[in-house]
Order: structure tokens, then sequence, then C-alpha cells
């Protein structure tokens, strides 16, 4: 009588014995079930693989041709997008605005006491003035979402003053994706506000600009225009900045630079 060299089973003569058969069948069986488990996991999150495609796209490739291409994208794919980035630039302007406030307090102080002021002394101050950190931030991160809306509130006007074919989807996924290289600004600034945080409020200024440009080529992308849009999407820069200025000096209210450094000193 003969053995299986695997399993060690005893096998009549001419048997062969199938364990190493089964073994395989289990291991196709797992494998499948990884699969489904897999697949159930990216369905139960929708849109995250979308994100960080379109994040790593805009960022690393053709950010025009995203743009563009996002302005032609009917999906709710913007609302993640736009949740990622309220959150990161509120973040980075919190941590610059008080890093920026530090540095000139603390260049004030040092004017007329030789040493400085401690970070978290001036820290305490802030919080007592209502600019810690978390309330900067939750002031910052709305500021950001009305100011999303707004956006797509005057393009969606412009455009039906113009006479466009659209949906909401089509502006806010152009508007959201334009706005992706501001996020990548905002983390660069988030390093710069420790090292050479006078430079902190050029990159913002460069980071602005960049979102402007790329909506402007994705507003003609929408629908097609026979003639220039130049001087409406001019005319809806200035309204928008008017916007913004209103939007940030309501959720800002009672927060004032003359406040901050009379409550330090």
């Amino acid at each position: 009588m003969s053995f299986c060299k695997f399993c060690g089973k005893n096998l009549n003569e001419g048997e062969n014995c199938t364990c190493e058969d089964t073994k395989k069948e289990q291991g196709v069986k797992s494998s499948s079930n990884a699969n489904v488990i897999v697949d159930t996991a990216k369905k139960s999150i929708p849109y995250v693989g979308d994100v960080f495609n379109l994040f790593r796209r805009t960022i690393s490739k053709n950010t025009v041709k995203e743009v563009s291409l996002s302005a032609k994208n009917n999906s709710i794919l913007w609302v993640f997008v736009l949740l990622i980035e309220c959150i990161i630039n509120a973040f980075a302007v919190t941590v610059v605005v008080r890093r920026s406030i530090y540095t000139i307090t603390n260049n004030l102080y040092k004017s007329f006491v030789s040493s400085g002021i401690s970070y978290g002394d001036f820290s305490k101050s802030l919080k007592e003035l209502g600019l810690g950190f978390f309330s900067l931030f939750s002031r910052t991160f709305f500021i950001g979402i009305a100011g999303f809306f707004v956006t797509v509130g005057l393009i969606y006007i412009l455009l039906k003053i113009c006479k466009k074919t659209f949906a909401l989807n089509n502006i806010g996924n152009m508007v959201s994706t334009a706005a992706i290289p501001l996020s990548f600004f905002s983390i660069i600034n988030i390093l710069l506000s420790f090292i050479l945080p006078q430079s902190t409020l050029l990159f913002y200024f460069v980071a602005l600009l960049s979102v402007y440009m790329l909506m402007y080529f994705g507003f003609q992308k929408i629908d097609k225009f026979n003639e220039s849009p130049f001087w409406i999407y001019m005319t809806f820069i200035f309204v928008l900045l008017i916007a913004y200025y209103l939007i940030t000096k309501i959720l800002m209210s009672g927060v004032s630079l003359d406040g901050i450094f009379s409550g330090i000193f």
C-alpha cells in the first residue's frame, strides 16, 4: 500500500490523492471572496478613487486639460473634492495666519524687550480674542464653502445671460477642479510659514491668480462661445471679489488686528 506524500493518506494501487486539487479549489474560492470584498468596499465608498486620481492628474499632468474635462462632467464628484479642498485650505490659512501674526508680534516685542514672546503665550492671547485654532479653522472653512457656492451661483447667472446649455454639476466640477492647485499651494504655504512667513502672502496671490485663470479656460468649455467671453468673465471676477470681501467680513466679524495687538500688549 502506498501513501500520499502531501497528506499521508493511504492509497490503493493506482489511486491518486486529490488533496492538492482541493487546496487549489479552496485557494481560488478564497481569492474570489477577497476580490468580492474589495469590490464591495470600493462600491461602499463612492468616488474615493476618482477624487484621488483627479487630484493626482491635476497637479502632476495637464492642469488646464483636467479643468476643461471637469467642465463636461455632470457627476457629484465636486462635493467630495470641495470638502477635501476646504479642509486643506482652512487648515493652511489657520496655520499661516497665526504664524504670520506671531512673527510680526514677536518682532515688535524684540523692538521693546530683549526677549521675544513665546508661541504658547501668543496662542493663549489669540484664544482669548476669539482666534483660537479651532475658531479660526471653522471660520475659514465656512468662508471656503460659502465662497464656492457664490462662485458657482455667479457663473450660473452669467451662463444664463449668455444663453448657454449646462448643468450645475458641470459648474461645480469645473470650479472645484480649478481650485485644486490652491490646495497644493496651501500645503507649501504651511511649510513656508515656519521658514519664510513673509513669502506666504505672495504664494497665495499666485495661487488665487492661477484659480481665476483656470476657471476662465473651464468657463469656456461648459458650452461653446462664438466670441471671447473675456470681458464677461472680468465682470464676474469683479463681482466675485466684492462677494468674497462681504463673506469674509461677515464670518470674521468681531476680529480685528487692532484688537489682537492691543490684547497682546
